[in-house]
């Protein structure tokens, strides 16, 4: 039975070898579907609001210039999308 919203795929031999095993962002992508587009909006918007204050605040906390606190914030979703 297949869930709605959920990526589910077989584990198949090339996974474990080649550009897929370093890099599993790409089966997803090759295989994304424009219904999942709007729920991942939506994620992405929500992970921005919570990141990027969070990130500022730890910067300003810490003594470092607040603005690096951006820099920080649009790391975190960058490397929060790769891992999906």
């Amino acid at each position: 039975m297949k869930e709605t919203g959920r990526v589910s795929r077989p584990v198949l031999a090339m996974d474990q070898t080649g550009w897929l095993r370093w890099l599993p962002g790409l089966h997803v992508l090759r295989h994304y579907e424009l219904t999942w587009l709007a729920h991942d909006l939506m994620a992405g918007l929500a992970l921005t609001a919570v990141l990027v204050p969070v990130g500022i605040a730890y910067k300003v906390a810490s003594g470092v210039p607040g603005i690096c606190g951006l820099y920080a914030g649009s790391l975190q979703t960058k490397h929060a999308f790769d891992a999906i």
